[in-house]
């Protein structure tokens, strides 16, 4: 296995994987290119020439080889994920096609899938798109990942949703006694947890990272949607709440709620006791006390050394965190009422 992490010394690697994956088929070239933009894995783009004169390009996934960051998921996961949505459901996805999944030529674990050309949604949103337009394809586009069968996934499920909801709030408890006085919102948002308690909804597929970035526009075809690391069963709303707060301009939410939460309820069938702002500002704790946790211990790491180039980005994200936290737990007030 080479060690590098050169663009040459990539190809190299993926050079090797093919020769064991795809031995019939015979690689003539590889040019590679890094991916700049993630912070919680290392990205690449390779083109393949192949010997009977066909040309490919993929994406390469990994964690990062040296400093992963606080940043934790995992990649055998991912693979059946992705694998399973290609095949059971008809929500767009770039095509996954080989995985190293010892880490046998990679450094680390690697997923390889097809590169899908085009733009994304948030270029489009930033180039000047309407807020109408853009809020119903973002909000249909979010509903069919809520629309997909689930029982073809192998993720775990709750048994209920009362269940899941009890769980989350068990985690923030967690959190809020580990962190102590280090993280003093957390103590006020397990209340608000606990008091605020929405209508429920059915259990769904939940994205995880969903944002207009993740949303890719290939010339002519359907929106694919890409980055499933952090997918789960969950409430739908909890996909919207992530987005409610996302920090990258325009955010359709912060400029008309109203508009994306109209569009989101006739792409999905649900209610407007189901999909208001209230509900929404609660999914947006629930769906964030996961990234709240992994940012809190990567900047509580930094005392001790770890994760020093990624310490402005964490002390930043944990501020907006904690921001966002305290002014819907200060807002609770004029929110729901208990269950």
């Amino acid at each position: 296995m080479v060690t590098t992490k050169t663009a040459a010394g990539i190809a190299e690697q993926l050079k090797a994987l093919l020769a064991a994956r795809a031995p019939d088929r015979g690689v003539t070239d590889i040019s590679v290119e890094s991916v700049e933009g993630g912070y919680s894995r290392t990205t690449w783009v390779a083109t393949i020439n192949w010997r009977e004169g066909s040309m490919t390009t993929h994406i390469l996934r990994s964690d990062p080889i040296t400093d992963t960051g606080p940043f934790r998921t995992d990649r055998d996961r991912e693979w059946q994920l992705l694998n399973a949505l290609y095949e059971h459901s008809s929500l767009g996805i770039a095509e996954p096609q080989w995985y190293d999944e010892k880490a046998d030529f990679f450094e680390a674990k690697c997923l390889v899938t097809d590169f899908v050309s085009g733009g994304t949604l948030q270029g489009l949103l930033t180039a000047g798109t309407d807020l109408k337009t853009g809020a119903k394809r973002l909000m249909r586009t979010l509903a069919a990942i809520h629309a997909v069968d689930t029982t073809k996934l192998l993720l775990d499920a709750p048994a209920s949703w009362d269940d899941h909801i009890a769980g989350v709030i068990a985690f923030a408890e967690r959190l809020a006694s580990r962190a102590g006085s280090s993280l003093p919102v957390m103590g006020d948002v397990v209340g608000y947890l606990r008091h605020n308690i929405p209508e429920p909804a059915p259990l769904t597929l939940v994205h995880g990272d969903f944002q207009p970035a993740n949303i890719l526009l290939p010339p002519g075809g359907d929106p694919l949607v890409i980055d499933w690391e952090y997918a789960r069963i969950g409430d739908p709303r909890e996909d919207l709440g992530y987005y409610s707060i996302y920090p990258v301009p325009p955010n359709l939410y912060v400029e008309d709620a109203d508009t994306v939460l109209e569009e989101y309820r006739k792409a999905s069938g649900l209610s407007e006791a189901q999909v208001e702002p209230a509900a929404i500002d609660y999914f947006c704790v629930v769906s964030n006390l996961l990234y709240f946790q992994q940012i809190w211990e990567g900047v509580a790491a930094l005392e001790t050394g770890q994760h020093g180039v990624m310490s402005a980005l964490l002390i930043g994200t944990l501020s907006h965190f904690n921001n966002q936290f305290s002014r819907i737990v200060r807002d609770r007030d004029h929110s729901l009422s208990v269950r």
